[in-house]
């Protein structure tokens, strides 16, 4: 009933050609309704922009973290050289168009689940899958890798992986993010 509401809401939206505003808690119905969406904690703004926008570049932690479901992961970093960061102490990160006047000694970097890359036998990271959820288009994997924690990844399709099975994990460059001390998109 809900998605046939947000069908009928869209529809006439578009037939009254009017501003609207629609207000809720749901981000599926934000994403999926909106032309623009306002992002407030607090009563504060926290992003306005489209919703493709919002969920590709996130200005800070906590839009990054609200946007998106499953939730993006976070992971502490600190600074290696200019464009690189260092994650757990373990793993070297190269950031796209990371601004390394902006680095801080205390970073965060954050991946959506669907940008890590994953593997039966080569990667980063070394996990043991702790649940999976078949979906049928898509499993999401729980893995707990011992130097970050928990770990969400999307699979599309995926079903050579199960509970208790060892996987390799990398994260794509080009999709991190990275925020500051201050919880600020900084790439």
């Amino acid at each position: 009933m809900r998605v046939q509401m947000r069908i009928e809401l869209v529809k006439l939206h578009a037939s009254l050609d009017a501003t609207m505003i629609y207000v809720t808690h749901d981000q599926v119905e934000a994403m999926t309704m909106a032309n623009r969406i306002v992002v407030l904690r607090d009563g504060e703004v926290e992003q306005f922009d489209t919703p493709v926008h919002l969920y590709d570049r996130p200005a800070n932690v906590f839009v990054a973290g609200f946007i998106g479901s499953p939730k993006m992961n976070f992971f502490q970093a600190k600074p290696k050289s200019d464009s690189t960061v260092l994650i757990a102490d373990k793993v070297e990160q190269t950031i796209s168009d990371v601004q390394s006047t902006k680095m801080t000694s205390k970073m965060t970097l954050g991946i959506r689940p669907e940008h890590i890359s994953y593997s039966h036998d080569a990667g980063d990271w070394q996990g043991t899958i702790t649940v999976e959820e078949q979906l049928g288009s898509d499993a999401f994997l729980y893995v707990d890798v011992p130097e970050l924690g928990q770990l969400t990844v999307r699979a599309v399709g995926e079903r050579s992986f199960g509970r208790g099975d060892t996987i390799f994990l990398s994260f794509d460059p080009e999709r991190c993010h990275l925020f500051d001390a201050h919880d600020q998109r900084i790439n």
